[in-house]
Formats: structure tokens, C-alpha cells, sequence
């Protein structure tokens, strides 16, 4: 086990993520949803705030406001905040909540003014990463305090001109979920980590169920432009920034086939009720969803608090992909932690950055069942030893066999515009506005406006 441990944390820190440095915006993901928060933190509002900042500066506490989103039901905030104050009791820790569906919006406008009200940010997606650096809002980091050996190219790739402006807190990638009482009910053999998405399209329609009243899905997709933009780009090993669209049509074809059949749920309908990804896969009746690592732990803590009771047991298997290519390539996103320069206490929360950010922060996120950026084995120890992880030999086979991490959202040159039309050309495609062939036509014209 310690051998495949130690095997991980160098597949994951040596993760090609196929995108050079610059702007870009992620879709937002929505806001997790929780019955009650892990445990408390200091006030974050009101006069009661305000009684616990005028205590600590009495006291002679350094004061450090972290930024972050759902403080209350992303459970890894808060214990690495305490600890961290715990260890350094002359540090007080305030998160602030800026929410999640908006979060990077929030920061900027919080950002602009000249006093920063935050010492330390999370980065939740590499545009709004990129656009702090180019406004001279975060500060770069000390690369001789950094032990790079424990993120190798999932950090590097978040350098920037030759600096470090963030620690990935959290390195996630895509695996197929999936429900085993879907797959015996309907008699069909579980996914391998080694499928292709020929197989994996058979599959899916295998398990599906379209009595009314009745029905089960065989598959579900987000309404994320890269849950079938990034599907084609892991697939053929592309990037989406450098225009040529051709290659999405076979997954789009598949997808669509996939909705005409009530394989996977529609689009249209996805994007008016809202429906989270957790809701649709905790209700019980959907086969598979690929989705990223960080729903490992979104799923174990709704189940642990008696959500989803219909759900029965579920696994999780390797990304799909294409006939002739090897297994282990897949989607993946970062959660970085980052110093704002005008901090009056910038050096401590530097500090905090490496703390959060390195091993010891990492342990603390692992415990909540969350991949961590800075892989040991001592982390790997902790996330397969957490209640209701998958570690039967195939879950684990899938998250040890990683061999590639492709951006869900690349980063590069004239990402943001480039990001609008591509989820505008998947919105046009999905909603049926536009046929494959139209909506590719779209995507490609209006990329190649961008990039002359």
C-alpha cells in the first residue's frame, strides 16, 4: 500500500496540465448545501466581530482575514484555520464568507479599493488567479521556504514569470462515480478502469430505465461547458484555447444520442430547476457521473449527516478513454491559498499559505476526504483511512492510476473570451439552437476573432 501511496504522489505531482499561464474564468460550481457547520470559528459579522477584533488587537494577536467560500459546509476551512492558531496562539484567524456561486466575482470587487480587507484569499479557478497577479493584489511567495518536491509540475504549473503566487490546498481530478445497486438491478457488470467511451456509451444505455415514474439514468452531466468540452479535449489530447473545434463532434454526438434517450438527463431542463450534480447522483436513480475527487467528500459528509438515503452503495472507477490510448488521463482543477501584498501582517500569513498549502494542511483536508495539493504518504495514509471512502481495490486502482491532468478550465492567452464562446457554443448545442456542426462553426469563427 505504502508502495501505491508513494506511486500517487508522484503520478499526481507530475500531472501534465497542457496549458500555458494566463487570464482565465471558470464557470462557478454551486454552493454546497449542509445541515450544520463542522464547528465554530471567531464572530465573522456584526458587533460581535467587531468586540473580537478590538479583544484580540488588546491582546496582541497578529490578525489574519482569510477569504474564503461556504465556510460552513466545506469542511477543511475551519480545521485548518484552528489548528493553524492552535499551534500559533498569538495568530487569530477570521474566515470570511464571500459565498460560493459568486466567489470570485466578490473577491475582485472586494479587492479593488486600496485598503485590502483580506490577508489571505482562496483562489477558487486560474482566471481570477491570474487577474489578481496582473493587479498586483497577491504577493509572490518565498520559493526557498516552499518544499516544491511534494507538488513537482502541479506547482510549477501554477507559476507565474518565474514566481509562486499560491499553494494548491486542494488538486482534484475526475473519476466516474458510480452506483452499484444501479448496475446489479439491471444485471450489467460493473465499469473497469480501463474503458473506452465506446464501452462506456454502451454501458450507460445498458443501465438506463425509461419507465414513467420509474426511470434511471445511465449517466448524468452537469450543465458545465467542459463536462463534454473537456471530455473531447482529454480524449484527443487537445487543448480548447487553440480553436478547431472538430474534433468535440463524436462527443456530442454521443451526449446528445445519450439525451434524445433519456440515457442522462436534459440539459434544458438541468439548466432551469438548478439541480446540483450531488442531488441528481444522491437521489438513487443514475448509474454514473463523471465528475472531480472533490464530491468524494461532498458525498460522504451528505451521507454521514442522512442525506440521500435512497443512493445505496456506490464506487468510483477510472475517467474513460479513447480506443488505441492507454488509461489514466483526465479533467482536474486546483484550490490555491495566496497572500494579499498589501497585508499588514503579510508575513504571517505567509506563514499560514505554507501551513495550509503544504503537509500539514494537507493531512487536515484529507481527513474530510478531499484530495490536498501537497501528496505524501502520510496524506494518502489519512484520505483512504477516512469513514466511507471508497477503498475497495478498484476505487483505489482508479485514484492511484492517474497518470495526466488536463485543466477543466485551461489557462492561456484570451482564456476569458475564450471561455464566453465556448460556453455559449456548448449552451447553443446542448439546447439544440444550434446543430453539432453549427455550434463547432460558432465556436471556431468566434475563437479565431480572438487569437488574429
Amino acid at each position: 500500500m505504502k508502495k501505491q501511496m508513494r506511486r500517487l504522489s508522484l503520478i499526481i505531482a507530475s500531472a501534465v496540465l497542457l496549458q500555458s499561464l494566463a487570464g482565465c474564468r471558470a464557470p462557478e460550481r454551486p454552493a454546497e448545501t449542509s445541515s450544520a457547520p463542522e464547528s465554530q470559528a471567531p464572530a465573522e459579522s456584526g458587533a460581535g466581530r467587531e468586540e473580537a477584533k478590538t479583544k484580540e488587537g488588546k491582546d496582541g494577536k497578529k490578525e489574519l482575514k482569510w477569504a474564503v467560500w461556504s465556510a460552513d459546509t466545506q469542511p477543511y476551512w475551519r480545521p485548518i484555520a484552528e489548528e493553524y492558531m492552535k499551534q500559533h496562539p498569538d495568530v487569530s484567524i477570521e474566515l470570511v464568507d464571500l459565498g460560493a456561486t459568486d466567489y470570485s466575482t466578490a473577491l475582485a470587487t472586494q479587492l479593488a479599493g486600496n485598503n485590502a480587507p483580506f490577508d489571505v484569499v482562496a483562489i477558487k479557478d486560474s482566471g481570477s488567479y491570474i487577474s489578481l497577479i496582473s493587479k498586483g493584489i497577491l504577493k509572490e511567495l518565498d520559493k526557498e521556504k516552499i518544499g516544491e518536491e511534494v507538488y513537482g509540475e502541479t506547482l510549477k504549473n501554477l507559476m507565474w514569470q518565474d514566481q509562486y503566487y499560491t499553494l494548491p490546498l486542494r488538486s482534484d481530478f475526475y473519476v466516474m462515480f458510480y452506483n452499484k445497486t444501479i448496475f446489479d438491478k439491471a444485471g450489467v457488470s460493473y465499469p473497469t478502469n480501463d474503458m473506452t467511451f465506446e464501452e462506456y456509451d454502451q454501458m450507460v444505455k445498458n443501465l438506463t430505465d425509461t419507465t414513467f415514474g420509474a426511470e434511471t439514468y445511465g449517466s448524468h452531466y452537469h450543465t458545465w461547458n467542459f463536462c463534454v468540452q473537456g471530455m473531447a479535449a482529454v480524449g484527443e489530447g487537445k487543448n480548447v484555447l487553440e480553436g478547431d473545434y472538430s474534433y468535440m463532434k463524436p462527443y456530442y454526438e454521443m451526449v446528445l444520442n445519450q439525451q434524445d434517450e433519456k440515457v442522462c438527463m436534459d440539459y434544458s431542463t438541468l439548466k432551469t430547476s438548478g439541480l446540483h450534480y450531488m442531488g441528481a447522483f444522491g437521489q438513487g436513480n443514475v448509474g454514473t457521473m463523471l465528475m472531480g475527487t472533490w464530491a468524494i467528500g461532498t458525498l460522504i459528509t451528505r451521507i454521514n449527516e442522512g442525506q440521500y438515503p435512497d443512493l445505496g452503495e456506490w464506487a468510483v472507477a477510472a475517467y474513460p478513454h479513447k480506443e488505441g490510448k492507454e488509461p489514466g488521463d483526465t479533467l482536474g482543477n486546483f484550490v490555491g491559498v495566496s497572500v494579499v501584498k498589501a497585508s499588514k501582517n503579510a508575513e504571517t500569513a505567509e506563514d499560514f499559505v505554507r501551513f495550509a498549502g503544504g503537509p500539514e494542511g494537507a493531512k487536515l483536508v484529507a481527513a474530510k476526504g478531499y484530495m490536498p495539493g501537497a501528496m505524501s504518504d502520510d496524506a494518502m495514509d489519512v484520505i483512504f483511512s477516512v469513514e466511507g471512502f471508497p477503498i475497495d481495490e478498484q476505487s483505489k486502482e482508479a485514484i492511484l492510476g492517474v497518470k495526466r491532468i488536463y485543466h477543466e478550465t485551461p489557462i492561456g492567452e484570451n482564456c476569458p473570451e475564450i471561455d464566453q464562446v465556448l460556453n455559449t457554443g456548448h449552451d447553443y448545442i446542448m439546447t439544440g439552437a444550434m446543430t453539432v456542426d453549427e455550434g463547432i462553426s460558432y465556436m471556431n469563427d468566434e475563437v479565431a476573432k480572438l487569437t488574429k
